[in-house]
């Protein structure tokens, strides 16, 4: 269901915000989805409690056999207060689930403070030989 869901919403998507068209349109190229942390306190993430961060939050998405780009794009547009559709509402629902996930997997063991951490999702191209272009 969610998979016929992306589909419908990415072109919706593209007519709503003709910048995001591009990135959609490349959908037919070799397209790989980035999964990365971001925030003032990034730079104190261990690489390792990095890559099991993005870990973390893949599965989610995996979990869920939802896209990250898409649901990335329902959570900005919830954020720019458009109005969101049900399915929206449930790819909102995925990406704060792998965004709690990655958090959570970054600071395990910091002190509680005010930490400025999130998840950030973006599509390269890739030759297919390992080289990234983005």
């Amino acid at each position: 269901m969610i998979l016929r869901i992306r589909r419908a919403y990415v072109e919706a998507m593209a007519q709503e915000f003709p910048h995001l068209a591009s990135l959609m349109r490349q959908g037919e190229m070799n397209m790989r989805t980035i999964i990365t942390l971001a925030g003032q306190d990034v730079g104190l993430v261990s690489e390792n409690d990095m890559a099991l961060a993005i870990q973390a939050a893949e599965e989610v998405f995996a979990q869920h056999e939802a896209d990250p780009m898409a649901c990335e794009v329902a959570n900005q547009k919830q954020y720019s207060n458009a109005d969101i559709t049900r399915d929206e509402a449930l790819l909102c629902v995925i990406w704060e689930e792998a965004n709690y996930a990655a958090w959570h997997k970054a600071t395990i063991g910091w002190m509680s403070r005010d930490i400025d951490l999130y998840m950030m999702v973006r599509n390269v191209v890739s030759d297919g030989m390992g080289s990234i272009s983005e």
